[in-house]
């Protein structure tokens, strides 16, 4: 008897089992990148977690994408099983079962950037034309104050809206979620809206954000239990935070324009013809060419800035989110930088006056003459201060430095085979006066951007460049600079930079 027991309740055993291996959950959801949409990799963080926690216990996942109310509706009436993820509403409760917390959706004031506000408290915003999201969850003190007239607040259905009347100029801020906000521009917005709007530092409020089930699954004890087992184990691998993180970086979004940074980057560069030089007031040359093929990839057009060398190296190694050009390797700047390139491939020299006797023919018999102009925080003088040179006369730029040579108040001058027709044409001085007498070495040039710049950005910028380099766009920069300098500029598979090619 107590054998024929045993093998019925292990036959009811593997039955239930089956029965829930068998189970389906079908899940109803909408839009909300980057942690839901059909656009992603794996959907997203949200339906990802609820998808693979029912996985582990053996529960089959179906689920289909529609407009955001539709599908809240759908599992509210019980045509649909679940849903992620959902802000939890007290009205909510009474027919949706929450899991517990997996992330805390943080809200901000979103704003042109030209348009400067500060606030501490709700009292700061009284007078602003402010947009708000009606499905949104805001706090009770936001609700109060626009019951109470202190606060003038236009709801509408969704934040793509918003978006659209912060740009038209019909409100002047409008709260949102800081991740969803961002992506929703990327996919909705040209790059040129995308970079006029950021979000306010000060947060205005942290929700707690759920997977929700319908009736059906809330009165299924057995089978939240199991969700409620898979769930733990996820968030027992790290699993739970690892997706969400994932999602944040972007790392799934698919949208031709990334979501933008809510910090601006600060393009630097050095006026160093024929890299980059003025021309009738607009920066033109190869360094140009290759930052703006860069941002055309990209997506961004964020203006460049031009400053002596010494005073844009600096500005660039001291501020995140810097990137300055061209700028070659050094030891004191590799703390510092993240060197995409190389761009250009360089070799740099000692150059004389042509009337001059002087014969350099070692580093030593350069330290023997009286002075060398070279420009202050460039890689020719970091290179002669690291050989123990202490004659070196220090310049503000080459220009500055070319005629010192030639009105003979230094010995020597430091250039380079890209530069010197530039600066000789510049300053009009003809090839025959200047002529080079010792190699100092060979650089490449970069791209260098601030180390503490958004690993995001740095990653769309190695790309960027990759790409360029691959798909002909620098064979044709240099093609275009080779007929406006006379020079035969190539780009070299080999060295992986446009270099001066010899006859």
């Amino acid at each position: 008897m107590m054998k024929q027991m045993l093998l019925l309740f292990l036959i009811w055993a593997v039955s239930l089992s089956k029965g829930f291996a068998e189970e389906t959950i079908r899940i109803s959801t909408g839009e909300f990148p980057p942690f839901l949409s059909k656009h992603l990799k794996h959907n997203g963080a949200g339906l990802r977690i609820i998808r693979e926690a029912f996985a582990l216990k053996g529960v089959k996942v179906e689920y289909g994408f529609f407009p955001w109310k539709r599908a809240y509706l759908y599992v509210k009436d019980g045509k649909w099983d679940a849903s992620a993820t959902w802000a939890r509403k007290t009205e909510r409760d009474k027919y949706l079962y929450f899991s517990d917390p997996l992330y805390q959706s943080t809200y901000a004031f979103f704003h042109l950037k030209d348009y400067q506000f500060d606030w501490n408290t709700l009292d700061d915003l009284e007078g602003i034309n402010i947009g708000a999201t009606g499905s949104y969850t805001y706090t009770p003190e936001f609700y109060q104050a626009i019951e109470e007239g202190r606060l003038k607040v236009e709801f509408v259905s969704s934040d793509e809206q918003n978006f659209k009347k912060l740009l038209a100029g019909r409100i002047k801020i409008f709260p949102s979620n800081i991740d969803v906000g961002y992506d929703l521009l990327a996919k909705k917005f040209s790059m040129q809206e995308i970079e006029s709007i950021v979000h306010h530092r000060k947060p205005f409020l942290s929700v707690p954000t759920h997977l929700v089930f319908s009736k059906r699954v809330k009165k299924n004890k057995r089978l939240l239990a199991l969700f409620n087992q898979g769930l733990k184990q996820l968030r027992d691998s790290g699993k739970v935070d690892q997706y969400f993180e994932e999602s944040r970086k972007g790392d799934y979004i698919i949208w031709k324009k990334p979501v933008r940074s809510v910090e601006n980057l600060n393009l630097i560069t050095a006026l160093e013809p024929p890299q980059q030089y003025l021309e009738d007031g607009k920066l033109q040359g190869i360094g140009i060419d290759v930052i703006n093929a860069i941002q055309n990839e990209i997506g961004s057009s964020y203006k460049i800035s031009h400053f002596p060398w010494a005073r844009g190296m600096k500005n660039a190694k001291i501020n995140k989110n810097s990137i300055m050009f061209l700028a070659a390797k050094t030891l004191d700047r590799e703390p510092h930088f993240i060197f995409l390139g190389p761009i250009l491939a360089k070799k740099y020299y000692l150059y004389k006056r042509s009337t001059d006797n002087l014969m350099i023919e070692s580093l030593e018999a350069a330290r023997n003459v009286e002075s060398i102009a070279s420009v202050q925080s460039d890689v020719r003088t970091k290179y002669l201060i690291n050989q123990k040179f202490s004659n070196i006369h220090l310049m503000r730029d080459h220009q500055q430095g070319l005629l010192m040579l030639t009105r003979g108040r230094v010995d020597l001058w430091t250039s380079s085979d890209w530069e010197l027709s530039s600066q000789l044409k510049a300053a009009d001085i003809s090839f025959s006066q200047v002529i080079p007498v010792y190699e100092l070495f060979k650089k490449y040039n970069y791209i260098i951007i601030n180390n503490q710049t958004n690993p995001k950005t740095i990653r769309e910028w190695k790309k960027a460049l990759r790409k360029i380099k691959d798909d002909g766009t620098m064979d044709n920069i240099a093609a275009k600079w080779s007929k406006k300098l006379n020079l035969n500029l190539h780009f070299s598979k080999k060295s992986d930079a446009i270099e001066i090619k010899l006859e």
